[in-house]
């Protein structure tokens, strides 16, 4: 009996790239046409019921957070995913992608169908769920920030980069109210909308052809 050796297909930088940065905008756009409320309403009941965002767009916000872990997994991979920083970097954005998933799902899916006396443990969730997750995505990108100064060039400036774009939107985060308000929200998003961009320009311009 004979085997096939498999060759593994090569890193597409330029495919990661492109959807990290497809993604990113995609996002910013989705969010500038309808903010998530539930991520900034008080912390009651009525953060869910004023959020009237249909269930198209929280499967849009889903897909869209899957594109970008999905590109986001691409860096993991090209850095070395055997390292323990990059493997720890991608366990905590994947796990802070899948904590968004779920308040998504929460919040579009689920809460709406349940009886009044059971919104506030769904908001409770819902904010604690959506608050870890951010965290989480912070996390990863410090962790891989760290794992690239190990590299000079570019990538030292990608990790000097990393770590601060994710040690200050950790910190917005985790020094906010007990819900969300716009401005530490968007301080958030600004930082990871520049890393994002930088890492999928960097894909493109100096891994294509790996």
């Amino acid at each position: 009996m004979t085997t096939t050796a498999f060759k593994p297909l090569n890193l597409n930088g330029t495919a990661y790239g492109g959807v990290l940065i497809v993604a990113t905008l995609a996002t910013i756009a989705l969010v500038a046409h309808h903010p998530p409320q539930w991520l900034l309403a008080p912390a009651d009941a009525a953060a869910i019921a004023a959020d009237t965002m249909g269930r198209v767009e929280h499967g849009v916000f889903i897909l869209l957070t899957l594109l970008l872990m999905t590109g986001a997994s691409g860096l993991a991979w090209r850095i070395g995913i055997a390292h323990p920083l990059v493997m720890a970097g991608w366990l905590a954005y994947v796990g802070g992608g899948l904590s968004l998933i779920g308040a998504l799902l929460l919040n579009g899916y689920i809460a709406p169908g349940l009886p009044g006396d059971a919104l506030p443990p769904a908001v409770t969730a819902l904010a604690a769920v959506s608050r870890l997750g951010l965290v989480l995505l912070s996390l990863g990108v410090v962790l891989w920030g760290h794992a690239l100064l190990h590299r000079g060039g570019a990538a030292r400036m990608m990790a000097l980069l990393g770590m601060a774009a994710g040690g200050f939107s950790a910190a917005f985060v985790l020094t906010a109210g007990p819900v969300l308000d716009l401005d530490h929200l968007m301080a958030w998003a600004a930082a990871h909308i520049v890393w994002n961009l930088a890492i999928g320009v960097w894909f493109l311009r100096s891994l294509k052809h790996d």
